[in-house]
């Protein structure tokens, strides 16, 4: 062959890995990496951040139609239950997981046995890299387990780190991170004394608009928040209030309502949960109203004939898991 005709045949061969360099998305690096090296993926979107767990491993392929189980990580809080204030706010945390598998891998989490979070896919070619899950466990949650499942053979590797109260997207989303500013503004109002003058509380109130669902951005915040989207006026009146609960609990939330409006108590849970028990009880400690549903999600409302602090409770009556309850004004008509 003439050194012509070798240098137009390795031209050609050339042009197809050319072609191919150009058109492959910048978003495959981050999945080629996790899925050759999990643990190295994980190293890179931890970065400078302290890991509480931190594990590594692979796992074999199991029999035909069968699927393999095992601990991603696992975090013991405490040993016993712990004293917790009935106000204490939520701990939360983010799970860094992959899987080097193409097919689907699911990863659970759970606290104190109940699902927080679950059907989440850590698969690298899903996830196009380490998947990053947000989520938050009441006060006197003592431990926290995730688990995955997989049916082939896969590597993997995951890390859990503490999430600060409030994510960075929320502080940057003038309509979801101005819960903290606006509660201070409210604070600084009623010390002012501004509260007691009719003005005064309209102007607080209006300047302290709680986020609908929290800043939280786990499943039950979203169904809420989803919820009351296409509701025109929906306003939040009590923060979020967000526990794990296991069958037969119950908790409250106090808010004070107003003659001639009307509101809801927003109850919602993960799909771990099968029904739950909404119902009002006004300032006499009478019901006033409850949920005929028998769903893991209720929205019970009243609209109260006097002013005064009402209780809007939630039973966990069937299931265990996360769940958030809140008090949301909403139109009369």
């Amino acid at each position: 062959m003439s050194t012509r005709s070798i240098a137009l045949a390795l031209a050609l061969s050339a042009a197809p890995l050319t072609s191919v360099a150009q058109t492959t998305p910048a978003s495959q690096s981050a999945a080629e990496l996790a899925a050759r090296d999990p643990g190295g993926a994980v190293t890179a979107a931890l970065g400078s951040t302290r890991a509480l767990v931190r594990r590594g491993g692979a796992v074999t392929a199991p029999a035909r139609g069968r699927s393999t189980q095992w601990v991603l990580a696992r975090l013991q809080l405490a040993a016993r239950p712990p004293r917790v204030a009935p106000d204490a706010p939520p701990k939360c945390y983010v799970l860094l997981a992959v899987a080097s598998a193409v097919t689907n891998v699911a990863a659970t989490i759970r606290a104190d046995g109940a699902a927080v979070e679950q059907s989440i896919g850590i698969s690298a070619a899903s996830a196009s890299g380490v998947r990053s899950t947000r989520f938050c466990v009441g006060a006197g949650t003592m431990r926290i387990e995730a688990t995955a499942r997989s049916t082939s053979a896969t590597g993997w590797a995951a890390a859990l780190i503490e999430a600060p109260p409030e994510p960075a997207s929320a502080q940057r989303d003038p309509q979801l991170g101005q819960g903290a500013r606006e509660r201070l503004a409210l604070a600084l109002a009623a010390n002012r004394g501004d509260g007691a003058s009719g003005n005064g509380a309209n102007a607080a109130r209006a300047s302290a608009r709680i986020e609908l669902g929290g800043s939280e951005l786990d499943f039950v915040g979203r169904q809420l928040r989803e919820a009351y989207a296409s509701v025109q006026g929906a306003r939040a009146v009590t923060e979020a209030s967000r526990a794990v609960m296991q069958t037969s609990q119950e908790r409250e939330v106090r808010a004070a309502l107003e003659e001639g409006r009307c509101y809801e108590a927003a109850a919602f849970a993960v799909p771990s949960v099968s029904d739950v028990d909404v119902s009002w009880i006004d300032p006499s400690g009478v019901r006033a109203a409850q949920d005929r549903g028998h769903q893991p999600s209720e929205r019970v409302r009243v609209c109260p004939r006097f002013s005064g602090t009402f209780r809007a409770t939630l039973r966990m009556f069937s299931g265990s898991g996360a769940t958030v309850l809140q008090v949301i004004e909403v139109p009369s008509s």
